[in-house]
């Protein structure tokens, strides 16, 4: 049960009338939460939200291990096209799969490639091999960063968030394939 510390002594009643009723074991304090690990200082009234786990779990789904030595023929992400061909239906789960995964990131923790998974996400109903490259690029990118936390609280000014101007930048691949 998760509460705020001004709301003690109501969430200690609430509490002790739920253990009257059901069986239940304090667990202390909060460090996971759908699938985020949470990270504080409370001293400086921070909280950090990270999926570090997650970006580990799709490096491993998607193996994406065989693709780090692989350099990518891939244009910036916006210059993308729409494919002229018909993509094979296993191609279009699998990038489905991808960009899903992509946009969950993005939605939770991960506001800096937002904008990058939502262009990919236009390509879904026919990606070309080219975004398919694309889409394990922003993966790759992800795992890369997984460590990128967002931060709520403090005392300081909010910052401005900005986002990636092209996540191919992050990742030293030549344009030319192997």
């Amino acid at each position: 049960m998760m509460y705020r510390t001004r709301d003690t002594v109501r969430a200690e009643e609430f509490l002790m009338k739920l253990t009257q009723r059901f069986h239940i074991i304090d667990l202390g304090e909060l460090q996971w939460f759908l699938g985020m690990r949470i990270l504080r200082d409370r001293k400086a009234k921070k909280l950090w939200l990270v999926q570090d786990t997650y970006w580990k779990k799709l490096y491993s789904r998607f193996e994406l291990s065989k693709l780090e030595k692989r350099h990518f023929k891939v244009p910036r992400w916006r210059d993308l096209k729409e494919y002229e061909r018909e993509a094979p239906a296993a191609s279009k789960k699998l990038y489905l799969e991808k960009v899903g995964s992509l946009l969950y990131g993005a939605v939770t923790t991960r506001p800096d490639i937002a904008e990058a998974a939502s262009h990919l996400s236009r390509y879904s109903k026919n990606p070309s091999p080219i975004h398919l490259d694309a889409v394990d690029e922003a993966l790759l990118h992800g795992y890369h960063t997984r460590y990128l936390a967002i931060q709520y609280g403090g005392d300081e000014e909010p910052n401005e968030l900005s986002g990636i101007p092209d996540i191919t930048v992050w990742r030293p691949y030549s344009l030319e394939s192997e």
